[in-house]
């Protein structure tokens, strides 16, 4: 059984009232791909990736928490304070 993982939480304050919670998230380093003659293309080669410590919300970003962060229009199509922002580009 693997142990117990301690979940350690950072609460971020806001303006106008808003805050969230950040988890911390232990980087590490694995292997990743495949080297199998049947993996597809985009698998290969296995190799070795290192992924630094971050911090994730510990709940999808509200349209209320996007608005009043990003000052710019909502681009969420399902509207809601309380719903989670959708249509997000990268």
């Amino acid at each position: 059984m693997p142990a117990e993982i301690k979940k350690q939480i950072h609460t971020q304050q806001l303006p106008n009232g808003f805050s969230f919670n950040l988890i911390s998230i232990e980087g590490g380093t694995f292997m990743m791909g495949s080297d199998d003659k049947n993996a597809s293309n985009f698998e290969k080669p296995r190799h070795q990736v290192t992924v630094p410590s971050f911090h994730l919300a510990e709940y999808p970003v509200t349209q209320a928490l996007w608005m009043a962060v990003m000052k710019e229009a909502n681009p969420s199509l399902f509207k809601g304070n309380d719903h989670p922002v959708e249509k997000v580009s990268w």
